[in-house]
């Protein structure tokens, strides 16, 4: 029978503008209807709006139902449906707009109904304000969402609470265009799930979740997180994946005891002032998405990376951190072309950056710092190459960084054997008792011409004097230093290079000008490009008597 059963038998057909009202149909458009008592259904849908332009006024006072299926607390059809300031519990659905327009559900507690609290299907513009909508299990073997936005357009959601146990405490599922401002989420299980929506906005408001996911993405296009957070306790804080493109995370936070932000499978989605925080996984994580851009952001983990860059292409990072305290800072594995760019990597326990089975990629003008670790570890498993497993580490851009070991005792850059064709210059490589550079393979390069003169990398103890080189042009990358005209490597170096060779090691000291001899300027009769010293006051005076001599041989006099 549905919303019509026994509903004879509650019938009460209002035909006035204004009035009290109980149970029943409302079928006068632009009708006011108000409770002045609490409401009670047995069986049967409580109130049902078939006209437009209604208003519900509760007052305060609850609807309630002994909790039959196919009922529902409100049920509308009807475009520009008001529902204000009602307790509703102990139906199927606590209010239900079903292709409703423009309807408006305010100051509404929706509770204990044994499916959802809230539920919009079809229509679109409708708003849910200050309002709660709270699933809890009745009895039903499986769970409901607390609220739900189906197939609808252009919603609203602003300053509410939705809640459920082992469902969504909101979801929104085929909708577009959705607001989300201003609102909590929470379930043990996923909180609040978006799926195969566009454009949607969720501002200022917070999700969280015991056992899952804090807030998930999924299938979503040109949506905007801002201003928000995701904390999960035992799982991923925040999720955009599967076909979910050019989303963007701003100003907002993402926490889990797994990973605190996970970008999947998408292209162009953005993370900017934003923070990621784990405890046994990663802090941010990108995996499978390409053209991913980091700005001005966090990533942080206990136990794992920092931030992980998996299989990804062009993703771009910038003035961002990433840290880890017994795992990598950041970590960039069987990935091309990304770049990270004035960025701080660090860990306390193991290496700031590991490259892993990458090509193409650029660091630079960052800083890796390793408290227990090396800085740069190029870590490519021989076998996994050797095997046709994942392609080397090659043509990767090493620029202007400093690497920093806090106890001094481990080697700045490791690259592991089968790594070649990488490209170091510029980089700072500060003191530490270890080696600078222990290359396994030797064909990396440790200078480079890309700024129109050939320059290499900055070492230590060139430049606090230990070995004694000296430059003649001044560098392009470092005013005040100078280009090495001796070759770096392992026999020059005092020991602290293993396979690598700078063919331009920068220094600070210049070697001395050159004294140029100054000449008389040449005479007129001179040829072009010919100088001639004038005579001394002793060869003049010779110059005399020879040709007085000679004027005397011809009869003359002098």
């Amino acid at each position: 029978m549905g919303i019509f059963k026994d509903f004879l038998f509650a019938t009460c057909i209002l035909s006035v503008s204004a009035y009290a009202c109980g149970c029943g149909a409302i079928t006068t458009p632009g009708a006011t209807c108000w409770l002045d008592s609490d409401l009670s259904a047995e069986d049967w849908t409580c109130l049902w709006v078939m006209a437009e332009n209604v208003t519900i006024e509760c007052q305060g006072h609850s609807i309630k139902s002994v909790g039959t299926r196919d009922t529902y607390g409100i049920y509308s059809n009807q475009p520009f449906t008001t529902v204000k300031d009602c307790e509703i519990s102990g139906f199927e659905k606590g209010v239900y707009f079903n292709g409703t327009a423009n309807g408006t559900i305010n100051s509404v507690y929706s509770h204990d109904n044994f499916r959802e609290a809230i539920y919009i299907n079809g229509g679109s513009g409708n708003r849910i304000i200050d309002s709660v909508g709270i699933y809890r299990p009745q009895g039903y073997p499986t769970s409901f969402d607390g609220i739900v936005i189906q197939s609808s357009f252009g919603n609203s959601i602003i300053n509410t609470v939705a809640a459920s146990t082992t469902s969504p405490g909101l979801r929104v599922r085929d909708s577009d265009r959705t607001l989300i401002a201003n609102s909590t989420v929470t379930s043990e299980a996923l909180a609040l799930i978006i799926s195969g929506s566009s454009n949607t906005i969720i501002a200022r408001t917070a999700a969280k979740s015991q056992n899952n996911t804090a807030l998930w993405l999924d299938n979503c296009t040109d949506s905007k997180i801002i201003e928000t957070s995701a904390v999960s306790n035992r799982s991923i804080g925040m999720y955009v994946g599967s076909n979910s493109n050019r989303n963007s995370i701003i100003n907002s936070s993402g926490s889990g005891r797994e990973i605190g932000i996970y970008i999947f499978e998408g292209n162009s989605n953005s993370i900017s002032d934003s923070n990621g925080t784990s405890v046994v996984d990663a802090g941010i994580t990108v995996h499978l998405a390409n053209n991913t851009r980091i700005d001005n952001s966090a990533a942080k983990s206990e136990y794992g990376t920092g931030l992980f860059i998996n299989a990804c292409n062009g993703t771009e990072i910038s003035n961002s951190n990433a840290n880890s305290t017994f795992g990598v800072g950041c970590q960039v594995a069987a990935g091309n072309k990304n770049t990270i760019i004035g960025s701080t990597m660090s860990s306390i326990s193991n290496s700031s950056l590991k490259i892993y089975l990458s090509q193409k990629n650029r660091i630079q003008s960052s800083t890796m710092v390793s408290y227990n670790g090396s800085p740069l570890v190029f870590s490519d498993d021989e076998f996994y190459v050797t095997m046709g497993y994942g392609n080397a580490s090659t043509g990767n851009v090493i620029v202007g960084n400093t690497f920093i070991s806090k106890d001094g005792a481990h080697s700045h850059v490791i690259i592991a054997k089968p790594c070649f064709g990488n490209v170091f210059y510029w980089n700072n490589f500060t003191k530490t008792s270890e080696l600078y550079v222990d290359d396994l393979n030797g064909n990396n390069s440790y200078n480079s011409s890309e700024s129109g003169q050939n320059e290499g990398n900055v070492w230590a103890n060139v430049i606090d004097g230990s070995i004694d080189l000296k430059g003649e042009a001044e560098s392009i990358g470092y005013p005040g230093l100078y280009v090495g005209t001796l070759i770096y490597e392992d026999g020059s170096s005092m020991g602290k290079t293993n396979g690598a060779i700078d063919y331009a090691p920068l220094t600070k000291t210049a070697m001395p000008k050159k004294v140029q001899p100054v000449h008389d300027e040449p005479s007129k009769n001179d040829s072009i490009g010919t100088s001639r010293a004038q005579p001394t006051v002793q060869e003049r005076g010779l110059l005399d008597e020879i040709a007085c001599f000679l004027i005397r041989i011809f009869g003359g006099t002098c």
